[in-house]
């Protein structure tokens, strides 16, 4: 497994998007999780998601080709493993709560999350928007 993906940063309005190029098959953006549901999009390439507990041990998995939007529920540890070279994804989330507060500051610092044990059972849902 690559810990690999090329990740770019862009923030517009009350939205940020995270564009992931994954150049290799293999390429991975290591198990994470978000404060806030949000949308992954697959812009080329297909993709695998798996959901894992906090053992990281695998709960769900499923594979998504390009034109795929995918619900990620918040707090939900999940990572992102290229199936094929020159794999394109985006997350989309917003960037501020209704009170103009930062919802999430993944796009702030780029760090990894300290792994703390929560309930990470709720799986991905897939839906075409």
């Amino acid at each position: 497994m690559n810990n690999n993906e090329i990740a770019t940063i862009n923030v517009y309005g009350n939205v940020w998007v995270r564009e992931m190029v994954f150049v290799n098959k293999g390429d991975t953006k290591v198990g994470h999780k978000h404060q806030f549901d949000h949308l992954h999009f697959v812009a080329k390439g297909r993709i695998n998601i798996q959901t894992k507990d906090c053992a990281g041990n695998i709960l769900s998995e499923q594979e998504y080709e390009s034109g795929s939007w995918i619900k990620v529920p918040k707090e939900v540890y999940h990572t992102i493993i290229a199936i094929e070279p020159m794999s394109v994804g985006y997350c989309i989330q917003a960037l501020r709560d209704e009170d103009g507060e930062i919802m999430e500051t993944d796009y702030l610092n780029d760090l990894e999350e300290e792994s703390k044990c929560i309930d990470c059972s709720s799986p991905i849902q897939d839906s075409i928007i």
